[in-house]
């Protein structure tokens, strides 16, 4: 009868281990494994006491073994925990174990431990395969947003500080960086445009003094360079756009050097910044197109009417002196009709070289329109203007202009604020831009009636 207890005994224990039951009889020393224990290389001597923890990950020893002592002290109904072990070859097996004390003595230690395992490791590599799938998918989604955002950034803005700051903050959340700076290709120098973290005048000229081969050899060869120092990691990225290099991205940080994703995501970024470089400068070309006059070198009359306005109000309120000036070439129909368009061209690029000439730098000069030419001198009383316009009426009957015979001759208008010597802003009659140039074109209308080739300033109301 014992003997068939015993076989009954051993086989409901091998059916037990197979489904994965483990049994400890803590009082003798005695029960068995179950199969995953076993499989893994282990026998139940390796189960029993506190062997089996020693067996148990580093990383998940100390949190196992707190659950399972408190258990053992009675202060949970059972033990569940998930947990890797090693086995006997090396390697790591992810077990999720469950177990309860069956049997305690009078004084609540623990005398039988029943617990079951079941091998998670397949379902945690298919769980960590799924939560690298989700997290690249949320990786992929940040960064086509963030070059969404570039995108958008390059398409609204033609400003190309404004475009490179926002470029770079969406690069920021895709590529950890401490700074980084934005550089130019203007006429074969680098020049700072804008960045993150850093300060323009001490990061750009350290940076020059120690990186700028480096630069240059990214922009010739047209990828990315990288340079690592230490701690120290910087990345050069060419800005490239039709085939042509017209700057370079300088990213810089500590600890991780710059390889791989990070490096392939800032090219794409590097993309946007060169299409908002190159979409800067056009654009600049085109305003500065539609600021000059093309055939006499000056500005345009809506440039210079745009600019003027501030100039009369600067001087109304500030109570400095300003004169506007209104130059028109004596018989320039004639001049046309008799040697031609282009001689009357001649003509007109010779005077705005003049106009530049006599004026100071700070004066706004302006082709009003066909023949007529005007300007602005801030503080400038009319008394003086009229010494200046007058130089200027003298350079021009002097010179020669091949082709022509006789002298080409002009005409000057002049009309100014002249604040009383006080100086006190407000005093005078506000005038805007407009009203000035009437008043000068009236003068200018007197020198033509009077005889042409002579300067008159504006004498009444």
């Amino acid at each position: 009868m014992l003997k068939e207890n015993q076989d009954q005994v051993t086989i409901r224990s091998d059916v037990l281990s197979r489904i994965g039951v483990f049994y400890r009889d803590l009082r003798r020393g005695s029960g068995f494994a179950n199969k995953n224990w076993m499989e893994m290389g282990h026998s139940y001597e390796d189960l029993s006491r506190d062997a089996w923890l020693e067996r148990v990950h580093p990383k998940d020893r100390g949190r196992v073994s707190e659950q399972f002592s408190r258990h053992m002290r009675g202060e949970t109904q059972e033990f569940h925990c998930e947990y890797r072990v090693r086995a006997a070859d090396g390697s790591w097996r992810w077990l999720m174990s469950a177990g309860m004390v069956e049997e305690r003595d009078k004084d609540g230690t623990p005398l039988v431990y029943v617990g079951h395992d079941t091998d998670i490791t397949n379902f945690n590599d298919l769980r960590d395969a799924l939560e690298t799938a989700r997290h690249q998918a949320e990786e992929h989604a940040m960064e086509a947003e963030a070059l969404r955002g570039a995108g958008a950034v390059v398409v609204s803005s033609l400003d190309a500080p404004t475009a490179v700051r926002s470029v770079v903050e969406q690069l920021k959340l895709l590529v950890p960086f401490k700074t980084a700076m934005v550089c130019e290709m203007d006429n074969r120098e680098l020049r700072l445009v804008g960045g993150s973290g850093v300060s323009p005048d001490e990061d750009w000229k350290t940076l020059v003094s120690r990186q700028t081969k480096v630069m240059l050899a990214s922009l010739r060869a047209k990828g990315p360079s990288l340079v690592d120092d230490g701690d120290r990691h910087q990345l050069f990225m060419p800005l490239i756009t039709r085939g042509n290099s017209v700057g370079v991205l300088i990213l810089e940080r500590e600890g991780k050097s710059f390889s791989g994703e990070p490096v392939r995501i800032t090219m794409y970024m590097a993309d946007y910044l060169a299409l908002a470089l190159s979409n800067a400068r056009l654009y600049s070309r085109m305003q500065q197109r539609a600021e000059i006059d093309q055939l006499s070198g000056l500005l345009t009359r809506r440039a210079f009417m745009e600019t003027g306005e501030s100039i009369v109000d600067e001087s109304f309120h500030s109570g400095r002196r300003l004169t506007c000036l209104l130059l028109d070439i004596d018989k320039f129909k004639s001049i046309n009709d008799t040697y031609g368009h282009p001689t009357g061209d001649q003509v007109i690029r010779a005077l705005g070289g003049m106009m530049r000439e006599t004026l100071r730098g700070s004066d706004l000069i302006a082709r009003y329109g066909g023949e007529e030419f005007c300007a602005l001198l801030p503080e400038t009383s009319v008394d003086h203007a009229v010494e200046v316009a007058d130089r200027l009426r003298a350079n021009v009957e002097k010179c020669e202009f091949t082709g022509v015979e006789g002298r080409i001759t002009v005409s000057i208008g002049l009309a100014g604020i002249d604040h009383p010597p006080s100086g006190e802003p407000g005093t005078t009659d506000r005038l805007s831009i407009e009203q000035m140039l009437k008043r000068a074109d009236r003068s200018l209308y007197q020198a033509k009636q009077t005889g042409r080739n002579k300067v008159v300033r504006f004498a009444g109301p």
